[in-house]
Order: structure tokens, then sequence, then C-alpha cells
């Protein structure tokens, strides 16, 4: 298949004439995919007045633009500790920072962000972003402004949905920061598999969970009618599948076993490789009222949720 020219737009509001390089075989894929024959990119420039403008851009297959939405983004949010007028405690910044590279997150290996966190001195560079070139199109803070994020071009569609997402997690972050760059990457990775979604409170617990699973604990709760046996095969097999139900025997056996050994160890020891599948069958086995999951550090906290 020859490839076709890249796809040209004007801005309805800069009036600027737009240039989309697509990888036209990723494309061709992608409209094999869609339901309707359409595959959403964005587009970030300097639109009216200086301002980050983001169009949301409906292309077909014959890389015709048919329409799109139109974003209106400050590039900075303020952190809401600004607004009340209390001064954002100071953390490092520039030559005090140190700096990690993530060239991709597997799955999504698109997104572009820098996550900066001045009380642990570190800054994250996914997708390899050149800061002194790369134009961020947003930041967001957390609430105490220790913890930003800081959004760059890429072929992640931008929402106002997955600014949602990610300003949920930034404030998670300032309180159970990344310690482990793995933790980190399954957390954006669920993140972004889930932020098409609204987010609900068992994401926030999700989330927690996973950057926290270091440190997360199990106990059995005993005493009841059943035993865990006979209550997975009598109770949860009619409302799960079967291989959940498996892994969930599984699970129960080894702590049985082994009782007081972190989450993260469930994946060293084999029981399963997906940490976030792992977190999954846990949460079930939580609402079976069969275990008991010892959460230090972890509060509930409902402020982002609608």
């Amino acid at each position: 298949m020859n490839p076709l020219p890249d796809a040209i737009y004007q801005c309805n509001h800069c009036k600027q004439t737009r240039t989309i390089g697509l990888d036209t075989q990723s494309h061709y894929d992608k409209i094999d995919q869609s339901p309707n024959g359409l595959v959403v990119y964005s587009d970030s420039h300097r639109c009216e007045n200086g301002i980050i403008g983001i169009n949301n851009l409906q292309i077909d297959k014959h890389l015709s633009v048919r329409g799109y939405t139109f974003l209106e983004l400050p590039q900075r949010k303020i952190p809401q500790i600004s607004k009340l007028g209390i001064p954002v405690p100071k953390g490092a910044s520039g030559d005090e920072m140190k700096t990690f590279i993530i060239t991709h997150i597997p799955q999504n290996e698109r997104l572009r962000i820098i996550i900066i966190d001045r009380m642990l001195k570190v800054k994250i560079n996914i997708g390899a972003v050149v800061e002194n070139q790369d134009i961020p199109i947003l930041t967001v803070n957390s609430d105490m402004g220790l913890l930003e994020i800081v959004f760059y071009p890429s072929e992640v569609t931008f929402t106002l949905m997955l600014e949602k997402w990610f300003t949920i997690l930034v404030n998670i972050m300032e309180v159970l920061p990344a310690t482990k760059i793995g933790l980190l990457v399954d957390t954006l990775k669920y993140l972004l598999d889930s932020s098409l979604n609204e987010p609900i409170e068992f994401d926030i617990i999700f989330l927690k969970t996973i950057l926290a699973s270091h440190e997360i604990y199990f106990e059995m709760i005993e005493g009841g009618e059943l035993s865990w046996a006979d209550h997975l095969a009598i109770n949860a097999t009619p409302k799960y599948r079967e291989k959940d139900v498996a892994v969930m025997m599984k699970i129960m056996a080894h702590l049985e076993e082994n009782p007081y050994i972190p989450l993260q160890q469930y994946v060293s020891k084999g029981l399963h490789q997906d940490l976030r599948y792992l977190i999954y069958i846990f949460l079930l086995l939580e609402v079976e009222g069969l275990i008991r999951i010892e959460r230090p550090g972890i509060i509930e906290d409902k402020r982002w949720i609608s």
C-alpha cells in the first residue's frame, strides 16, 4: 500500500493551516478497528492570543479531517493551596533534581509527560521529552504544589477526562510517591486503559494500591460458616470467570501458607505476572469477605469523586 500525504486542515480559531504527520500503516490499522471509520488525533498548537489550543481531529481512511473538537487550556493550573493564600512549600528545583528517563510505557508507547516531585528531588521524563525544544500542553499541579505533571504533544488523545485522571494521580502521588519506577509504569498503564471513563472510587483505590503494593499486606478472615475453598466454589463460581476463581483459589492457598507477605511478592513468587490483575483479584476477595487488606499510609479521600 502506497503511503498517503499528511493530513492538512485549518484551525477555525487561529486560521492556521496545520499539517499532521501520521504513520500511515498505523493509521490504517486503527481505521480497521474503528467502529465509525474515523481515528482521533490530538493536534496541540499556540492558538489565538498565544493560548495553547488542542484540536481533537477525526481523520478518515483518506487522511481527510472530517471534523474536530477544540479545547483551550491554561498552560498551568494553580495549586489549591495558592488559592487559599497559603505559600506553596518549597522543594528541590533545577540542578538539585535527579532525572530518570522512561522511553515508553508498554502497550502505550506514545505518552509524553514529565513528572516533577520536589520533595523526592526527582524528575521522571516519560517518552523522551526534549524540554528545551518541546512545547508543553498543560501543567497539572498537586493541591499542595509539591508535585506536578507536565503534558507534551503526543499521539495520546488529550481530553478533559484524561486531565481529570491525571489530576487525581498527581494528588495521590503527593501522598504515595512513586518510589519504584515499575509501580509508576503499572499505575500509568491502568490510568491510560481506564481514562475514557469517569473515575470512580474503585479506580482511586486501585491507583493507590498499585503505588503502595510493596507495603500492602493481607489477612485471612476466619470464622465463617464455609471454608474459603467452599465459599469460592459455591458463591464465587457463579459470579466470576473460571480463570478468576482459579487464581482466587491459588492466592488463598498461598496466603494460608504464607501470611504477612506484601502484595508485590505475589508477582515475584510467580502467582501472576500482571500486578494490576492481581490487585483486581485481591479486591474481589475483599468484596467476598475472605480477606482483610492492610493498607498502611492509604487514607480514604473522595475529593475527586463526582
